[in-house]
C-alpha cells in the first residue's frame, strides 16, 4: 500500500477581516515558506475564494484558508508513501497545528471538519475486473477504466464516503505530443481508494452541533482503521463492517 496523500479541512463561521490575521498564521506555521500569500479580492467576493495560501518549506504541503475554511494538503513522495506510519505522524501534526491555529488566532470554534486519505493498492488482480465483479456485477464488456463511489453513516456522526477506481502508472520517454501517452509503457496497475472521514452528518441533524478536537481525533481514529483493515478487507471479500 502506498499513501498518496492526505487533506484536513475546518469549516467555521464567516470571519471577515481575514487579512488581519495574516501575520499570525504566519507566526504559528512556522515549517511554511514566508511570506504568506495574500489573494488581493474585492469586497462581495465569494467566502469560499482563498485569501491566504502557503506552501511548506519543502513543498509537500499546501495551506488555504478562506473566509469559512482552512485546509492543509500534503503529498507524499517516495520517501514516505510507503511508510503508512510516517505518513500519519507527519500529517496529524499538521493537522493538529491547524486546529490549534483556528482555536487561537481566529478564536472560533468550527463547524464540522473532514478528513481526506488517498491510498494506492498493487493486488495481483486485474484492478479493473475486480471492482466490475465485487462491487459493480455489471454484465458487459470489460471497461477500460471503472469507479464507484459508497457512503456510509457511521454511529450517527460521521459520513464515510470511499471512492473506488482503478489507476496506472506509466515510465518510458514520451514522445510526440505532450498531452499523449506516445513512448510510454504501462509499468503498474493498482486499485485507488480515496476515503472521506467528516462529522457532517452530525452538524445536518443534531441543533448546535459543533466539532472539537476530540472529534477529529476520531476521525483519523476510524480513517486509520479503514485504511490499515477493513478497506483492504473490504476490497478482498466485498463486504465491509462498519
Amino acid at each position: 500500500m502506498k499513501t498518496i496523500s492526505n487533506s484536513i479541512n475546518l469549516i467555521f463561521p464567516t470571519i471577515i477581516n481575514m487579512r488581519e490575521f495574516l501575520f499570525a498564521f504566519e507566526k504559528k506555521f512556522h515549517e511554511f515558506s514566508t511570506p504568506f500569500t495574500l489573494i488581493p479580492v474585492p469586497d462581495g467576493t465569494p467566502p469560499e475564494i482563498p485569501r491566504i495560501t502557503a506552501i511548506s518549506k519543502h513543498g509537500h504541503s499546501n495551506l488555504i484558508i478562506t473566509q469559512q475554511t482552512a485546509q492543509v494538503i500534503t503529498n507524499y513522495d517516495d520517501a514516505y508513501s510507503d511508510d503508512a506510519n510516517l505518513c500519519w505522524q507527519y500529517f496529524e501534526g499538521k493537522a493538529n497545528r491547524l486546529v490549534d491555529g483556528i482555536r487561537t488566532i481566529l478564536n472560533h470554534s468550527f463547524y464540522f471538519a473532514g478528513l481526506s486519505t488517498t491510498v494506492h493498492f498493487e493486488i495481483e488482480e486485474n484492478p479493473v475486473e475486480l471492482i466490475k465483479e465485487r462491487f459493480l456485477r455489471i454484465k458487459s464488456k470489460t471497461p477500460f477504466d471503472i469507479s464507484t463511489r459508497l457512503s456510509y453513516v457511521v454511529d450517527d456522526i460521521y459520513y464515510v464516503n470511499m471512492e473506488i477506481q482503478n489507476g496506472r502508472s506509466f515510465d518510458g520517454i514520451q514522445v510526440g505530443n505532450p498531452l499523449s501517452l506516445v513512448g510510454l509503457r504501462e509499468k503498474s496497475s493498482f486499485i485507488q481508494v480515496t476515503l472521506d472521514v467528516n462529522d457532517r452528518h452530525a452538524f445536518n441533524t443534531k441543533p448546535d452541533y459543533q466539532s472539537d478536537e476530540s472529534r477529529i481525533e476520531e476521525i483519523f481514529n476510524l480513517s486509520k482503521e479503514l485504511i490499515s483493515q477493513k478497506i483492504p478487507a473490504f476490497l478482498e471479500k466485498g463486504a465491509i463492517d462498519l
